[in-house]
């Protein structure tokens, strides 16, 4: 059976039989379409390439043109966009970058303490306390005689007025801002190759819970 791929300037886009399109040699017809390219004559396979034009969209391109920067790689790297420039990520880093996204998130589902008119309550800081945190701050704000009972992550319950919601709801948010803080410094000594384990990343400054 022979197979018709469908062009989009040198981008592959389809490939099927009885359709408009350009001949797909049968080595390529099971190949994924993101590693074939369209010279202009013929289509080839782009693990063949290894000088490409990334395009503002991150695709791997055959030619210059307006936006596109010149970079060397396969055609299955993974590439990513510093200030303009294109570079090709490095798995090690990738992985150690995932791995502090993953630890962030640890510490803020984590919970933190917060003191509220001298009592330290231990709460939860995750997105849904966050959400509810914003809330409940938005009604105090224009109910200043609101008080509201707040279950903390000890099972403890704590009775706050409209200064101890605000109180709360900053705390949390400090805390929760804390924690990217970090992973940005984090992030910070991955890139610069002074961080290189998970172990450093376990004991870099994250917020206590």
């Amino acid at each position: 059976m022979s197979y018709i791929a469908t062009v989009r300037e040198d981008m592959v886009t389809g490939r099927g039989t009885g359709i408009e399109g350009v001949p797909l040699p049968d080595e390529f017809s099971s190949l994924p379409l993101d590693r074939l390219r369209y010279d202009g004559t013929a289509v080839i396979d782009g693990s063949t390439v290894s000088d490409w034009y990334i395009d503002a969209s991150g695709a791997k391109r055959l030619s210059s043109g307006a936006g596109r920067h010149a970079l060397t790689c396969a055609w299955d790297d993974v590439v990513e966009n510093h200030d303009g420039t294109w570079t090709v990520v490095d798995g090690a880093k990738a992985a150690l970058k995932s791995y502090a996204a993953s630890k962030r998130a640890g510490v803020i589902n984590g919970g933190c303490i917060v003191t509220v008119s001298g009592s330290p309550l231990k709460v939860w800081a995750d997105t849904q306390t966050q959400t509810a945190l914003t809330a409940l701050s938005v009604i105090a704000s224009s109910t200043p005689a609101l008080t509201t009972v707040w279950k903390c992550r000890d099972g403890t319950f704590a009775t706050l007025n409209a200064s101890g919601i605000a109180a709360l709801a900053s705390g949390v948010m400090t805390f929760v801002q804390s924690a990217f803080a970090t992973e940005g410094d984090v992030v910070s000594g991955i890139d610069a190759g002074t961080l290189t384990t998970t172990a450093e990343i376990d004991a870099a400054q994250w917020p206590s819970n």
